[in-house]
């Protein structure tokens, strides 16, 4: 059993996850091997991209935040296939990844921008 104030901040928690979740419903079809995102604190828009075909694709990123940030692209857990060098505001980066079929999770590794939203995904299909 868990103390009343863990299961209080457990609570809240979970119910600013969901409320949070509901509004995060941005999806986009890549229409070639070119990727656009835009970041800000603390959001990655769009949150799901589809791009069909595995292969080379090219992500661009301009951080619209006030902060500085970075992307990263992992598959299954902890494994970083591809990271951009930390972007100042108003600026860009790219990488280019030559991917496989599957889901990759896109995010920002500085400091705590994921727990904080700054995420997202990828699926090749």
């Amino acid at each position: 059993m868990f103390p009343r104030p863990i299961v209080s901040t457990l609570t809240v928690l979970l119910a600013v996850g969901v409320l949070g979740g509901c509004s995060r419903d941005d999806v986009d079809e890549a229409k070639g091997r070119t990727l656009d995102f835009t970041m800000t604190e603390y959001r990655l828009s769009p949150l799901t991209t589809y791009v069909d075909g595995a292969g080379k694709v090219t992500i661009k990123i301009r951080n619209d935040g006030d902060q500085a940030h970075n992307v990263a692209l992992s598959k299954k857990g902890n494994i970083v296939l591809g990271r951009t060098t930390t972007i100042q505001k108003g600026q860009s980066a790219q990488m280019q990844l030559d991917l496989t079929e599957g889901t990759y999770r896109v995010f920002s590794s500085l400091s705590n921008d994921d727990t904080l939203g700054l995420n997202g995904y990828l699926v090749v299909r």
